[in-house]
């Protein structure tokens, strides 16, 4: 806050009411010096992973097949058996993962987040990575926590654009990779959800996004 000439009770609310482009603890791209790798994060992390894979790999058994089911937007390569599959038996099979937002807007939401040509991304992606399992799932708040923590998990890479269906970052770990579709021109610099990757000792980049008029939505 001394840094940036504000006083500490002042900085809060400059964080919350701060306009495009985002000069805040939020994105700060004029301000961030750059990620760095949190031991201390990532530590904190690893502590509490080892109780939720336990769990996710229940709740992976429970609901793991259904989710496939009906949250699937596309899918290669992905082994049919897989919804019986726990968390202790792979830890990862090289699954590229891109977690599709809904072309509605979500709760609180005056506009969706959607990228218009994402099955054009998707089939270069196919081609690029034939050999790869590939799964384009909607990763709704319906669906249970514990199984989208499941699916990022075990992913190798994960991609998605800017917003809370990212917020599984938090678990990301060495070895696992994490694109984020931003419309924020973040540079792979000051965003919330590439701190918390970069802080776990996991990848990130962020590709930008060409933003269609005031709607969310846009291609890459």
């Amino acid at each position: 806050a001394h840094q940036v000439g504000l006083a500490p009770n002042s900085y809060v609310a400059y964080a919350a009411t701060s306009p495009p482009a985002f000069t805040s603890t939020w994105w700060a791209p004029q301000l961030c010096r750059g990620a760095r790798v949190s031991p201390v994060m990532a530590s904190f992390k690893d502590r509490i992973t080892r109780y939720m894979d336990t769990a996710a790999s229940q709740a992976w058994l429970e609901h793991g097949e259904h989710v496939l089911k009906e949250n699937t937007v596309s899918a290669h390569g992905i082994d049919p058996s897989w919804g019986k599959v726990t968390l202790a038996d792979e830890r990862s099979n090289g699954l590229i993962l891109y977690t599709a937002r809904q072309a509605k807007p979500g709760a609180g939401q005056t506009h969706p987040r959607w990228v218009h040509n994402r099955h054009a991304l998707w089939e270069q992606i196919k081609a690029n990575f034939p050999g790869r399992p590939l799964l384009m799932i909607e990763l709704t708040s319906e669906v249970p926590y514990l199984v989208q923590y499941a699916l990022w998990r075990r992913a190798e890479l994960v991609m998605g654009i800017h917003g809370g269906n990212l917020g599984m970052s938090l678990y990301l770990s060495p070895g696992q990779t994490l694109i984020e579709l931003s419309f924020h021109n973040a540079h792979n610099l000051g965003s919330n959800i590439g701190h918390v990757t970069i802080g776990n000792g996991a990848f990130y980049r962020s590709v930008n996004v060409d933003r269609d008029g005031k709607d969310g939505s846009g291609d890459l």
